[in-house]
């Protein structure tokens, strides 16, 4: 259980960052890291409107992980099963809520 909590820890703080990371526009566009739908890639101006209107979205699911995979990895195991589900699935939703609002952005912007 340690070692999926931790690995869960690890995949909050990695959203965290690399939303953090496009939204100052230090990470451009790519094909590994970051809201990698068509809208928010079609120009660098786009990925970095698309990432600054997710970044608190991206920020609450980082916080999500974090808070469920600590759970999972110190809690006992009638809160850890719970909370590593409860965190995964609130995680998921705002990341999938952040990509909503990104493509509304980006779809938004003529070189912002």
């Amino acid at each position: 259980m340690q070692v999926s909590g931790l690995a869960l820890v690890f995949s909050g703080v990695v959203i965290g960052v690399v939303g953090e990371l496009a939204a100052r526009g230090t990470l451009g566009p790519n094909g590994a890291a970051g809201i990698r739908i068509k809208s928010v890639m079609k120009s660098d101006a786009a990925w970095r409107a698309g990432h600054r209107a997710a970044r608190l979205w991206l920020d609450g699911a980082g916080l999500c992980f974090v808070g469920g995979g600590l759970l999972n990895a110190f809690a006992t195991r009638a809160v850890a099963d719970p909370a590593v589900l409860i965190g995964m699935a609130a995680g998921l939703a705002l990341v999938v809520a952040g990509s909503v609002f990104a493509s509304r952005a980006a779809r938004r912007c003529d070189e912002c």
